[in-house]
């Protein structure tokens, strides 16, 4: 059965964006102990590029016409760096936020970095299309490739079934009988919010990702999500809270502000049955919410608030109809480049409930960041737990929003988050 067919909307924005340059990568990266080297990982890729469909496609074709094709497809590109220092690890992951990938070849590359002076540790950083894959399946995926790395060091024998492809996500949406994306009418978002102002104005371009990183211990971590349950809020709703409150703060506005939440929502369990995030794809979806924030307006009031509102949302079934819109807001963004997606956006992966051992190798952290050049003014933030410890990754639109006006926001909002817990 031949896998090859056309993009559908969502796909194709995906494309038109990289080939403009200004790609939405997604770039997952482990820090993994263990004697891990370019061969075991060589081979392991290859395993999961012929496990997965998509991994075995590029996209060609012109902006009007783009396909994903298997034939000709090259082998998943693996180059390895020497690091410098324990940090060099953050500028490889901003280097592959800001590149484009060759579609036309294949549609993930990946890096394997080590040190000189620190044999024991490496890492596995991938940037893979958003066209093929969502966060909570490449969480997947690199387990899947540790596992296959662990069998290899072994010496196991390997059995690798080829899983079928997915059919397009708006064919799922459409079959499932959640809406019926050709007779539905859209519902017209409140566009009226505030955000950050621009600190300089470029073309879309001339625009880079930037990108900060920060942890919280796992006490902090026990006390966020127990004081969440005793607050009979979402952690969702928290880590939204003080995100727009952080921005509210940065507008300095005494007086009722209108802000813009924009969240991305897991739809795999939202199926009958369920889809397995084993299968590569992009099966997620974007809602928004609005909120008016006073001078008098409280952290944990607001962040109830974003939770029953994304309750109804959820509830109503809106999050299929905005799956299919996501071109539409991409094209306003493109139109429209002085002006912000959204106040804030987050994208909550949650729990990565999967294991952290595979001998001899132990996966110590992993974690996700997005592309997001295109989105200027916006404050966004990818959040994740791993091992009891939150993950709080922090790209940004640079030049709209400089390195140092994000790492004092950054500050504020951890510290307004660890005040309140």
């Amino acid at each position: 059965m031949s896998n090859n067919r056309n993009l559908i909307s969502m796909e194709q924005t995906y494309e038109r964006m990289n080939r403009l340059g200004v790609p939405l990568n997604i770039v997952t990266i482990c820090r993994i102990k263990g004697p891990l080297n370019a061969d075991i990982l060589r081979k392991a890729l290859d395993f999961s590029q012929h496990r997965h469909p998509r991994l075995n496609s590029r996209i060609i074709g012109s902006l009007e016409h783009l396909r994903f094709e298997t034939e000709g497809t090259q082998k998943i590109p693996l180059r390895v760096i020497e690091g410098v220092d324990d940090q060099h690890w953050h500028e490889v992951v901003i280097s592959e936020l800001n590149k484009k990938i060759e579609a036309h070849r294949v549609l993930m590359r990946t890096t394997l970095l080590y040190h000189s002076n620190n044999n024991s540790t490496r890492y596995l950083i991938t940037t893979t299309h958003h066209a093929i894959a969502d966060a909570l399946s490449l969480v997947k995926l690199h387990q899947e490739i540790l596992t296959f790395c662990q069998k290899i060091f072994k010496g196991e024998s390997i059995e690798v079934p080829c899983l079928a492809a997915l059919p397009p996500v708006d064919e799922i949406i459409r079959e499932s009988g959640k809406i019926s994306l050709q007779s539905q009418e859209n519902r017209l978002e409140n566009l009226n919010f505030e955000s950050l102002t621009f600190e300089k104005n470029v073309p879309m371009e001339m625009r880079r990702t930037g990108m900060l990183h920060r942890q919280l211990e796992k006490v902090f971590t026990r006390k966020f999500i127990k004081r969440c349950k005793q607050e009979k809020t979402r952690i969702h709703g928290a880590l939204c809270a003080v995100m727009l409150l952080t921005v509210v703060e940065k507008i300095r506005a005494e007086r009722e502000i209108r802000v813009s939440c924009r969240a991305s929502v897991d739809l795999r369990k939202r199926f009958k049955p369920m889809i397995s995030s084993e299968h590569l794809a992009p099966i997620v979806s974007v809602i928004s919410t609005f909120h008016t924030i006073t001078p008098h307006t409280s952290f944990w009031e607001l962040a109830r608030e974003v939770t029953q509102q994304l309750e109804v949302v959820l509830e109503r079934g809106d999050i299929f109809r905005a799956h299919s819109n996501f071109h539409k807001k991409t094209k306003t963004v493109t139109a429209e480049q002085s002006k912000a997606l959204a106040t804030i956006s987050l994208a909550n992966v949650g729990m990565l409930d999967i294991p952290s051992v595979y001998e001899p190798f132990v996966l110590e952290e992993i974690s996700l960041y997005l592309a997001v050049s295109a989105y200027g003014g916006l404050f966004c933030a990818v959040f994740s737990v791993f091992k009891g410890r939150m993950y709080f990754n922090f790209p940004f639109s640079e030049p709209s929003i400089s390195r140092n006006n994000m790492e004092i926001m950054v500050d504020n909002c951890l510290a307004y988050l660890i005040d309140n817990i």
